[in-house]
């Protein structure tokens, strides 16, 4: 027991109580939970009673007091008066440990905050020596008691919909329940078990990322491939066809406008080929080539996955022979980005792998067929719109109990479900506004807007397709709907807009881990808000944040725009963020450096292979790397080339390499003279 501050034991409403009772037992038997009868006026000695008498409570909502200093929470004394009795973090967490609780939300104030000598609830109850919880939501602020019932409806709620069970945005989602100018909004905050946190330090925040690496890649069925998205609806035809294509030819090519649902068509497939060993498939694995800068990068990543050594090849056709006869298939995502830089390298390298590799099957996503093939024989498939009907699903699966208010009015949503023309990425992002401050019909008149920015925007994405009516229509339709839900976080949450234009200068993803270092305090909630509107994916096992490609080609159009005579990123911001961004990637390739020759190397060489890109690129975004940082850089290179003759990738460190100094020194220079120009001799040796 400790002594309590003064003010921390006024007496609570009962009414706070029978609302939270109330939603709680709703919302938490829709979700196909088993909720217990509440307890009220809890003592320490009665909730060890209860959850000792069933030790599997996975969910523990509790409303209390806490201690204005942090790390205790206030329950009743064992008589019965309304006195409270404060219970530091180490003794609630054991508590809850042997009622087998594994996510506690605790609307208790300050419940996150540390005290010099307690600690935090939230880190108690998250470490693996005392309450080992998996995921806590509480807040370091002070919470409005009244408002809290508010917050946990729409968190309950969102995670049997658009959350899909992902708690972290489930208390995004809950956020909306309350205004934008109510401090309120930003009060609980999602905390889970280190590396996904930031209560730990920057080099055990790696080796988690290394650990989970190393776990996921025992699990995956096809290595590297995305998550499946949840709205993902109505494409059992195509998969069908699609499979009989790769059943009966060696090289597919799924294209179609941007945002058409490509990526999530090809990872259907690819898990039903898989599973079901189409063509005696005995191995599976994707690459987002938007992530590799070069075909040299293709190549080694590809012969990384098959776990083949550097030494056993040395170009196209010794790595086709090395493959052999394995009997696997290769998905290829996004090619058009390479296609468009190096077109006859990539179709060198798919022309050898289909001579050489002749049970390997390779199904590539792009907007154009790849063409000019000698060896091989591409079977197109076209992506085309959403069929009626199931674009409809769609659009609920997203908006999901935000529609409730506006049921009434099932002619605005098929209204506005029409206006998206079936285009996938369009219908997800609109419905990713619903409820957030427009009606059905502001939003349809805001997707029908066709002014000059969005015709021109259209144009810089659909250049690789052709022009007609209805591809234009589509496109236009997309730039519209990344505007609805780009605008309104310039306006309101200006953080968020800035992470989501500068990570387009990320276009292998940004690990989870370096979120806080590149971007500081409240990362976690920016990028919540970004996932709650679909902006941005969540991909690998890295957790790494991800711009798909057409919204990727929307974001680096808007760094230098403003919106309302507002701009979307300062130049100090700017120049804040490439400082940070120089110095977290260096600092994270320094860090799996440091595990060469130890456990983890080869998670943390699979790691720094896909930095090779996102170094190229910081270089030159969102202009030339300023003098005051080459040196750091430099380092991230000398870690990363490091990397790269341990994992095998040496020759796209070249490749990189050769970019990094043609940005910094403004020309091109040969490979052997690339380390001595940077201050690295390692690439002296690469060739």
């Amino acid at each position: 027991m400790v002594e309590l501050d003064s003010g921390t034991t006024t007496k609570l409403s009962e009414a706070i109580f029978e609302a939270h009772e109330a939603v709680f037992m709703r919302e938490a038997t829709a979700l196909g939970l088993s909720p217990r009868t509440t307890l009220r006026r809890t003592t320490y000695a009665s909730l060890g009673a209860c959850l000792r008498e069933r030790p599997e409570t996975p969910v523990l909502s509790l409303v209390a007091h806490g201690g204005t200093g942090g790390g205790t929470v206030v329950l009743h004394a064992a008589d019965d008066s309304d006195e409270g009795v404060g219970i530091e973090a180490r003794t609630f967490a054991k508590v809850c440990r042997d009622g087998g609780v594994q996510v506690a939300l605790l609307w208790i104030c300050h419940g996150a905050r540390r005290h010099a000598a307690f600690s935090s609830l939230a880190d108690a109850l998250l470490a693996p020596d005392q309450g080992n919880a998996a995921a806590v939501v509480a807040s370091s602020a002070a919470l409005v008691a009244d408002r809290t019932a508010a917050f946990l409806g729409p968190l309950l709620r969102s995670l049997r919909d658009v959350a899909g069970g992902d708690l972290e945005r489930a208390v995004t989602e809950g956020r909306y329940a309350l205004a934008e100018d109510d401090l309120q909004w930003a009060a609980p905050v999602y905390y889970a078990r280190p590396y996904q946190g930031a209560s730990v330090s920057f080099e055990v925040r790696v080796d988690q990322v290394l650990a989970a690496a190393e776990t996921a890649a025992t699990n995956r069925e096809v290595d590297g491939m995305p998550a499946a998205r949840p709205w993902f609806r109505g494409r059992q035809d195509e998969i069908a066809r699609v499979i009989a294509l790769l059943a009966a030819h060696r090289l597919v090519t799924l294209i179609g406008l941007p945002g058409t649902g490509k990526t999530a068509l090809a990872a259907a497939v690819a898990g039903q080929a898989f599973r079901e060993r189409l063509a005696g498939i005995e191995h599976a694995v994707w690459l987002d080539v938007a992530a590799r800068s070069s075909v040299p990068a293709l190549r080694e990543a590809l012969a990384a996955l098959f776990g083949l050594e550097a030494t056993r090849w040395k170009d196209d056709l010794t790595l086709a022979k090395a493959l052999g006869a394995r009997r696997a298939l290769v998905v290829l995502d996004n090619v058009e980005d390479l296609l468009h830089a190096d077109g006859e390298g990539l179709r060198l390298l798919i022309d050898a792998l289909q001579r050489y590799a002749r049970d390997l099957r390779i199904l590539a996503t792009s907007r154009r067929a790849l063409g000019s093939l000698d060896g091989a024989e591409e079977q197109p498939f076209t992506v085309l719109r959403l069929p009626p009907g199931v674009d409809r699903e769609v659009f609920l699966a997203v908006a999901g109990a935000r529609l409730a208010d506006e049921r009434g009015d099932a002619a605005a949503v098929d209204e506005l479900v029409n206006a998206l023309a079936g285009h996938p990425q369009s219908i997800v992002l609109v419905a990713g506004q619903v409820g957030r401050g427009r009606s059905l019909g502001e939003l349809l008149a805001r997707v029908k807007a066709e002014d000059a920015e969005v015709v021109h925007d259209a144009e810089l994405l659909d250049e690789d397709v052709a022009q007609t009516p209805d591809a234009r229509l589509r496109t236009r339709r997309l730039v519209s709907s990344l505007n609805l839900s780009f605008q309104p976080l310039v306006e309101h949450v200006p953080r968020a807009a800035e992470m989501f234009v500068w990570l387009a200068g990320f276009p292998a993803g940004l690990p989870r881990v370096l979120m806080e270092e590149v971007f500081g305090p409240g990362a976690e909630r920016y990028a919540g808000r970004l996932l709650a509107v679909s902006l941005v994916e969540r991909s690998g096992p890295d957790d790494r944040l991800v711009l798909p490609g057409p919204v990727r080609w929307y974001a680096r159009a808007r760094l230098d725009a403003t919106v309302n005579g507002k701009p979307v990123m300062t130049a100090a911001r700017k120049d804040e963020l490439v400082e940070r961004s120089v110095a977290a990637l260096s600092g994270w390739l320094g860090a799996l450096k440091m595990k060469l020759g130890q456990r983890g190397a080869a998670a943390a060489c699979e790691r720094a292979a896909a930095e090779g890109t996102n170094l190229a690129s910081l270089c030159a975004w969102p202009e030339r790397l300023p003098p005051r940082l080459h040196k750091r850089a430099a380092a991230g290179f000398a870690a990363y080339s490091a990397m790269a003759l341990h994992g095998g990738f040496h020759r796209t460190a070249v490749v990189v390499g050769e970019q990094v100094h043609a940005t910094l020194h403004g020309e091109g220079g040969a490979a052997a003279v690339i380390g001595g120009a940077l201050g690295i001799c390692t690439c002296g040796r690469i060739g």
